[in-house]
């Protein structure tokens, strides 16, 4: 079975430049999604970025609006759960947007 979060290493393939994907890529994609993606792998990637964190949070908006029509504690629930299960989607399009940005650009991808 793959792992959820799975890490990866990231060589260029003629300079010795790599680029390390572990818990911190997927704490900073979750918290920073399109940021993270600019800063790692340029503007192009930010802007595709955009897309998984805009679905992110329609969903979030909705949910959190459909959750008053439920009873208060499946609230309480859904309002903790909601939130970390799409931070949880965000970090891992993220992270592997870059990989696939980085494997696009020619480096080798390996995962750990």
């Amino acid at each position: 079975m793959a792992p959820v979060f799975p890490r990866c290493f990231i060589e260029h393939p003629t300079e010795v430049r790599d680029l390390y994907l572990g818990p911190a890529s997927y704490f900073w994609a979750a918290l920073t999604g399109p940021l993270y993606v600019l800063r790692v792998a340029g503007l192009r990637g930010a802007l595709k970025a955009a897309g998984p964190t805009l679905l992110s949070l329609i969903i979030l908006m909705v949910a959190i609006a459909a959750t008053m029509y439920l009873p208060k504690p499946i609230q309480a629930i859904s309002l903790v759960g909601i939130p970390v299960f799409l931070f949880a989607y965000q970090a891992r399009k993220i992270v592997q947007l870059v990989r696939v940005i980085y494997a696009a650009r020619g480096w080798t991808v390996h995962q750990i």
